[in-house]
C-alpha cells in the first residue's frame, strides 16, 4: 500500500457512506454499501498491520487484540451463560439492545474502525502531498455536504432530511433538520462538529482568510442539521476560539451577546421551560437534561444495573446495553476495559492533532459524545476524524504539486 492507495481507501470509505444514505432514503432493496465497502478494508488493513507489528503502531493493534479477548469472553458469557455473571437474565424487551451475535461483531467493529484506520495516519501523516489531497478531501466534502444541507432545508427535499428522508413515513415533516449525504444524524452532528474545528484552525491558526465565509458556510449548515448538538458544538467551539483568539471581542461583544440571546430565549419560551423544568422535577431526574430523550432508557438501565448486577458485571460490563450514550455504551461494552480504549483513543488524537488547540478541541468531543453519542461507537465519524487530524498540519506554506 502506498500513499496514492490510503488517500483511494478514504475516499471510497466515504463514497460508501454517501451511497448507504441515497440508498436507504430512495428505499433501495439493498442500500448498505458502507458494509460492503469497510468489511474488505477493515480486514485488509487488518492483516496489512503485522507488516509494522515492530514498531509503535503495535500499541492500538495490541489493544485491539485486548479489547477483542474481553468482547469475546462477554458475548461468550452473556449470550451463552448469562445465569454466571448477572441474578436474573435480560429478557424485558424495553432493556434489549445490541442482543444477537451479528449486531454485536458489528457494533466491535466500529469501535476499533478508527484504530484500524489510523494505521494509514502512521504511515503517511508526515507525506505533505497526501496530507494536502486528504486536506482537500475533507474541505470539499464539507462544502458539498453543507451546500446540499442549506438547499435541503431552503427546499424541504426529503432525500436530505435528517428524520424523515424520502418521505418513507408520512408526508408531514416529523421534525426539522437536514443532514445531507450522509446517514444518520448523529454521526453528522460528529462530522460537523470536526468541520467547525477544522475551518476554526484554518481561518485563526493558519490565517487562511480565505476560508472564513466557508466557516460561515458550514455553521449555517450545523444549525440546520436540527440538533442540539450541533448548536452545542457550534457554542463552544465558537467561545472557545474566540477566547483564545479575540479575548477583548470575547468579552467585550461575544459573551454580552450571548448572555442577552440566552436571557431573551428564556423569557419568550418562560412557559414552556417552566413546563419543562416542571415535569423534570415530577420525574426527579437531572439525566433528562443531559442526555434528552435518552434519559428514560438511561434511568431504566441503572435501575435494571442495580438490581441485577454483581462484581463480575462491573468488571466486563454487558454488551446488550444500548442508550445512544458513547461513554456509558462504551462501558457496557467493554467494561472496565473501556479505560483503555480511551487511552489509546486519546494517545492516538494527542500524537496527530499537530496544534496547541487539541486538548480543549478532544475534551469538547467527548462532551458530545457523551450526551448525544454516535461519534466514538461509529462506522461514519472515524474516518473524518483521520481526515481532521491529518488535516491539522500547515500544509500550504509552500504548495508542492499535488497528485
Amino acid at each position: 500500500m502506498n500513499s496514492r492507495i490510503a488517500f483511494i481507501l478514504l475516499a471510497v470509505i466515504i463514497i460508501g457512506d454517501v451511497l448507504t444514505s441515497l440508498g436507504s432514503s430512495l428505499d433501495w432493496r439493498y442500500w448498505n454499501f458502507g458494509i460492503l465497502i469497510k468489511i474488505p478494508i477493515q480486514i485488509y488493513l487488518l492483516f496489512y498491520c503485522l507488516k509494522f507489528i515492530k514498531t509503535g503502531f503495535i500499541i492500538p493493534v495490541a489493544v485491539s487484540m485486548i479489547l477483542l479477548i474481553i468482547w469475546l469472553l462477554n458475548v461468550t458469557l452473556f449470550f451463552n451463560f448469562p445465569t454466571l455473571l448477572l441474578a436474573k437474565p435480560l429478557k424485558d424487551d424495553s432493556l434489549e439492545g445490541i442482543y444477537t451475535f451479528i449486531g454485536s461483531v458489528t457494533v466491535f467493529s466500529r469501535y476499533i474502525f478508527f484504530f484500524v484506520l489510523s494505521l494509514i495516519m502512521y504511515l503517511y501523516a508526515d507525506d505533505r502531498v497526501f496530507a494536502i489531497n486528504v486536506k482537500k478531501l475533507f474541505e470539499y466534502f464539507m462544502i458539498v455536504n453543507s451546500v446540499c444541507v442549506i438547499v435541503g432545508a431552503v427546499f424541504k427535499i426529503s432525500l436530505f432530511s435528517s428524520y424523515n428522508p424520502g418521505n418513507k413515513f408520512t408526508d408531514v415533516e416529523l421534525r426539522f433538520g437536514y443532514k445531507g449525504l450522509l446517514i444518520g444524524i448523529n454521526e453528522v452532528t460528529g462530522v460537523y462538529f470536526l468541520g467547525i474545528a477544522h475551518f476554526y484552525r484554518e481561518v485563526l491558526l493558519y490565517k487562511r482568510n480565505g476560508k472564513i465565509f466557508v466557516l460561515l458556510l458550514i455553521i449555517v449548515a450545523a444549525v440546520l442539521t436540527g440538533t442540539k448538538a450541533s448548536v452545542l458544538a457550534i457554542l463552544l467551539l465558537t467561545a472557545y476560539y474566540f477566547y483564545k483568539y479575540f479575548r477583548k471581542f470575547f468579552f467585550l461583544f461575544f459573551l454580552p451577546v450571548l448572555s442577552v440571546s440566552i436571557i431573551l430565549l428564556l423569557t419568550r419560551y418562560f412557559y414552556l421551560i417552566t413546563a419543562f423544568l416542571s415535569t423534570v422535577a415530577q420525574n426527579d431526574s437531572i439525566m433528562f437534561v443531559i442526555t434528552g430523550g435518552r434519559s428514560y432508557r438511561v434511568a431504566l438501565f441503572f435501575e435494571y444495573i442495580s438490581n441485577n448486577w454483581f462484581l463480575p458485571s462491573y468488571i466486563l460490563g454487558q454488551p446488550q446495553l444500548y442508550t445512544e450514550t458513547d461513554m456509558l455504551d462504551l462501558y457496557f461494552f467493554f467494561g472496565i476495559g473501556s479505560i483503555l480504549y480511551l487511552i489509546i483513543y486519546a494517545q492516538l488524537f494527542f500524537k496527530f492533532e499537530k496544534t496547541n488547540d487539541r486538548i480543549p478541541v478532544f475534551i469538547m468531543m467527548l462532551i458530545l459524545a457523551s450526551l448525544s453519542g454516535h461519534i466514538i461507537q461509529s462506522a461514519v465519524v472515524p474516518v473524518f476524524l483521520i481526515l481532521f487530524l491529518i488535516s491539522s498540519k500547515d500544509t500550504y506554506t509552500s504548495t508542492p504539486h499535488v497528485a
